[in-house]
């Protein structure tokens, strides 16, 4: 399945930390109209910047096996970490509540590794900001084609239809700024976020080539 395509990272000299996830994203993604999830994370950086990400559990899942590429001899240790084990119970939960508590449990041990690992290149670019993120940041209609509760495309519908999908598009962003604006939870982070967890916000065709199914 498609996901995000993580490019070089640029924050070399920084590391996360902290983050939060919000909610989840179910996108229609790739040329076959394949459905996946996508966690949508809230990360803090070093230097107390903040990122949105959107990251699937395909995407969890590589970079457990990135890690272990990168660091051949420590494959022992990182199979006994709880990484593994993360994955496993985020696959197995049965309801959104407690699949998000495990991906944030999952990502927060991530960070919480030794240097070593939490602020290899691997972990960096895992956070680091994809075009699959600036593109829902953005949420540029005429780039990726997107429709809303359907798979058919924008362009093959009627002008009423793409109204409608303008203003659900404006709606995402302007609680996508409202968000922003507020400010970052230093405390208790996690009950400031835990009620603006939201489903199934969205459902888009992407068509760009960078988000074609492999």
């Amino acid at each position: 399945m498609a996901s995000a395509v993580f490019e070089g990272t640029s924050l070399v000299n920084m590391f996360v930390r902290g983050c939060w996830v919000n909610g989840v994203r179910r996108l229609i993604v790739g040329r076959r109209g394949d459905e996946e999830d996508f966690f949508e994370i809230r990360t803090e950086w070093s230097d107390r910047s903040v990122l949105y990400l959107h990251r699937s559990l395909a995407d969890l899942g590589r970079l457990w096996q990135r890690l272990r590429d990168a660091f051949p001899e420590d494959r022992p240790e990182l199979a006994r970490a709880p990484l593994r084990q993360g994955l496993v119970a985020i696959k197995d939960a049965h309801d959104i509540e407690t699949r998000l508590n495990e991906v944030e449990k999952l990502l927060k041990t991530i960070i919480s590794m030794p240097c070593k690992y939490s602020r290899s290149e691997v972990v960096l670019t895992f956070f680091e900001r994809s075009p699959l993120d600036q593109v829902l940041k953005n949420d540029n209609v005429h780039k990726i084609q997107p429709s809303f509760q359907s798979p058919v495309k924008i362009s093959e519908e009627g002008g009423e239809q793409k109204g409608q999908g303008r203003r659900e598009t404006q709606d995402g962003d302007a609680e996508h700024q409202q968000r922003r604006a507020r400010p970052s939870p230093e405390l208790h982070p996690r009950k400031a976020l835990m009620g603006r967890r939201t489903t199934g916000r969205r459902t888009g065709v992407f068509g760009h080539p960078s988000f074609a199914g492999t």
